[in-house]
C-alpha cells in the first residue's frame, strides 16, 4: 500500500518538489503545432504548476518562457509578438524564443543591463506537429536528455491521428488507469469483443475485437532500460489448453504508455502534467503501413471521445463531461444493455475514472490484488527513481540509451510453451527472464 506521505512524493510535480525537479528531467509534447500560428497571439501555458507563455515569432520559431517579465514580472501573454520576440507591454523590453533580453528602450544606450539578465526560455523542438519541451536545468555543464524519437515522429502527416484533452486529475492516476490491462474488460467491455477466431486485436469502425474472454489476467513484468513492459496472459477462446493469449504493454518513464493496436498499427497515450490537479492527456494512433482518411480519424476521434465537438471537447480541449455533471452518464443506455458505463467514449471513460477518484487519487486507501501488480511496481521504480535521483543519480529510463523508434507494444495468441518475452520484442531485446518480483501473479502488494 502506498502510504499518504509516499503518495505526496509521486503526485507533486511543482518546481519546488522532488518529483517536480525530477519530472523537469523529461520531455514533454505541449502544444499541437496549429496551436501557435505565426506571430499569432502569445498563448498562456501551464506545466508542471508553472505559468508560462509561448509564441511563435514571425520567423517561425517557438519559445516557451516564464510568463513574467523578468523586469517587473508584468505578464508577456500581454505582450506583443514581433519579427524577433516577445515585446512587453510595461517598458518595451523584448526577449527572444531563448528568453534573452535583446532590447531594453527605457535603459541607456550604453546600458549593459540586458547582457546581466539570464536567459529563461526553456528548450523547445517542434517535432511530428507537435512542439515539445524540456523543462531541465539550464547550466552549461547539463543538456537536455535525448529527445524521444518514438517511430510516429518520424511518419508522415497522414499516417497519424494526434488527439488532445485536458483532464481534471493528477498524471498519476491517468497512466495508472492506462497501464491497467484488466480494466478493459470491464470498463471498456462495450467496445471490446471476443471473437473465437480472431488471433490478436482487430480494430473495426466501432468496436476492439480479441480473441479472449478471460478477466483475470496474470501478469508477467520485465524491467527494460525504459522502464517495464508486461504480459497480460490470458486463456484464448479456441484451445486454452494449448495456447495462451499474451497482450504486452510497455511503460516508458515517466508518464507514456504504448499498448496494442491492429496489425500494422500502433497505439500510445501520454500524460503531461499541468500542474497537481490538472493533466494534458495525449492520444496516438499511427500506422506503420497506409494513410489515414479524414473521414477515418473524424469517427475515431468520436469513438474515443476525443472529437472536439458537440458534448465531448471544447475548443480548448477541456473535457466537457465532468464530475459537476456526471460525466453525462447515460443510464437509460445502461438499462437498456446498450453501454456498460453509459458514459459515451473510450478514452472518455478512462477520464471519468480518473477524475472519480479526486483530483489526487487517495491510495492509502486502496486494497490491491494480484491484476494490480504492473500499477504497484511502476509506483515502485517512481519512488526508487525519486530517492535515488535526490541523491545524484539518474531518473528511470536514462541510465542507458533508449531505442525509441524499436518500441512495439503487441498482442496474440501463442503456443504455451512461448515465451510471452517474445510478444513485441525486437531485435536485440531479451525474450527470457523475469522483473525482479518474479511471479508477479502470486505477490501481495506492499507499497
Amino acid at each position: 500500500m502506498v502510504t499518504a506521505v509516499q503518495n505526496d512524493r509521486l503526485t507533486q510535480v511543482g518546481p519546488d518538489t522532488s518529483m517536480g525537479r525530477m519530472l523537469r528531467e523529461y520531455w514533454y509534447p505541449v502544444l499541437l503545432s496549429e496551436e501557435l500560428a505565426p506571430a499569432c497571439d502569445p498563448m498562456p501555458l501551464r506545466l508542471l504548476g508553472e505559468d508560462l507563455v509561448a509564441f511563435r515569432d514571425s520567423a517561425g520559431r517557438v519559445g516557451i518562457l516564464p510568463e513574467y517579465c523578468p523586469h517587473r514580472t508584468a505578464s508577456l501573454t500581454l505582450a506583443k509578438v514581433e519579427e524577433n520576440g516577445l515585446r512587453c507591454l510595461y517598458h518595451g523590453w523584448v526577449l527572444d524564443v531563448q528568453g534573452r533580453v535583446i532590447e531594453v528602450p527605457n535603459e541607456p544606450e550604453d546600458s549593459t543591463r540586458k547582457l546581466r539578465v539570464a536567459p529563461t526560455g526553456y528548450q523547445v523542438r517542434e517535432v511530428a506537429g507537435m512542439i515539445w519541451v524540456y523543462m531541465g536545468e539550464h547550466s552549461e555543464r547539463k543538456s537536455a536528455p535525448p529527445f524521444p524519437a518514438y517511430a510516429w515522429t518520424s511518419m508522415p502527416k497522414d499516417r497519424v491521428m494526434r488527439m488532445k484533452a485536458i483532464t481534471r486529475s493528477n498524471y498519476l492516476q491517468n497512466v495508472e488507469g492506462v497501464i491497467d490491462s484488466v480494466h478493459t474488460n470491464f470498463l471498456h467491455s462495450t467496445a471490446l469483443r471476443p471473437a473465437a477466431n480472431a488471433m490478436a486485436t482487430t480494430m473495426s469502425a466501432d468496436a476492439l475485437v480479441r480473441p479472449s474472454l478471460d478477466k483475470h489476467p496474470k501478469l508477467r513484468l520485465q524491467d527494460t532500460s525504459y522502464g517495464f513492459r508486461y504480459g497480460a496472459i490470458r486463456k484464448p477462446i479456441t484451445d486454452p489448453d494449448k495456447n495462451q493469449y499474451v497482450r504486452t504493454t510497455l511503460w516508458i518513464a515517466p508518464n507514456t504508455v504504448t499498448f496494442p493496436a491492429s496489425a500494422g498499427e500502433g497505439f500510445m497515450q501520454i500524460f503531461v502534467p499541468i500542474d497537481e490537479e490538472t493533466t494534458i492527456f495525449w492520444s496516438l494512433r499511427y500506422s506503420f503501413t497506409r494513410s489515414y482518411s479524414v473521414e477515418e480519424t473524424e469517427n475515431y476521434a468520436k469513438w474515443a471521445g476525443l472529437a472536439r465537438d458537440g458534448d465531448l471537447l471544447d475548443e480548448a480541449y477541456r473535457v466537457r463531461r465532468t464530475k459537476a455533471n456526471r460525466w453525462m452518464q447515460d443510464r437509460a443506455a445502461m438499462r437498456r444493455g446498450d453501454s456498460f458505463s453509459g458514459i459515451k467514449g473510450v478514452n472518455t471513460e478512462d477520464m471519468a475514472m480518473a477524475e472519480s477518484m479526486g483530483a489526487v487519487a487517495r491510495r492509502h486507501l486502496e486494497n490491491l490484488g494480484p491484476t494490480d501488480l504492473a500499477v504497484v511496481h511502476m509506483r515502485r521504480l517512481m519512488l526508487q527513481s525519486l530517492d535515488r535521483y535526490e541523491q545524484g543519480g539518474k531518473p528511470v529510463g536514462m541510465a542507458e540509451p533508449v531505442a525509441y523508434d524499436c518500441l512495439r507494444a503487441d498482442d496474440r495468441v501463442i503456443p504455451l510453451n512461448t515465451p510471452w518475452q517474445t510478444v513485441g520484442a525486437f531485435a536485440g531485446e531479451p525474450v527470457t527472464g523475469e522483473g525482479p518480483s518474479g511471479a508477479m501473479d502470486e505477490l501481495e502488494p506492499t507499497s
